[in-house]
Order: C-alpha cells, then structure tokens, then sequence
C-alpha cells in the first residue's frame, strides 16, 4: 500500500477527570479526551486537562457538551449505508 492511501490515525480518546484532591467533587466530571504532546488531555468540550493532575477511569459522572460532542461527532451511515465522518470530525489541533 502506497503511503497517500494509508489513512491518518485518528486520535484515540479516553475518559478522564481530575484526580481526588486536584478540584471539587463537582468539577470532577469524566471527559472524553485525546492526550497531547504537550502533557495535557485536551476533551471534547474544550476543556484542557494537566496530564499530571488527571487520571484515566473507566466509570464516573459524565461530562454532559462531551456526550453532546461525541454524540454529533461519531461516525454514521449515510442513506446508502456506506459510513461516513461527521463534518465536525475530532481533530487534534495544528
């Protein structure tokens, strides 16, 4: 396969939020997030995490604009049923 026909990763999101201690409980919300080079968890909602003062979790109260982002943003079929991206795809910035 040539390299013009490999696709671009798509970044890998994971839920995190602020470790206890770190923020209040309400801030604590789980976020689906992508990590970026520059140590810090940037979510779907905006949001920028400090990787250091941020953990991975596999359960907690989700962050509502992530769910409503992710919601918009994942991948659907089209009327043909062929799938295709939601213009607003999640991309890293730069």
């Amino acid at each position: 396969m040539s390299e013009s026909a490999v696709p671009s990763p798509r970044p890998i999101r994971v839920p995190v939020r602020y470790r206890t201690g770190e923020a209040g409980e309400t801030s604590r919300v789980v976020h689906m997030a992508v990590w970026t080079s520059s140590a810090v968890y940037l979510a779907m909602c905006g949001a920028e995490l400090d990787g250091h003062r941020a953990e991975v979790v596999v359960s907690g109260m989700p962050c509502m604009p992530c769910v409503r982002e992710l919601a918009l943003r994942e991948d659907r079929p089209d009327r043909s049923g062929r799938a295709v991206v939601a213009p607003a795809d999640f991309r890293l910035p730069g």
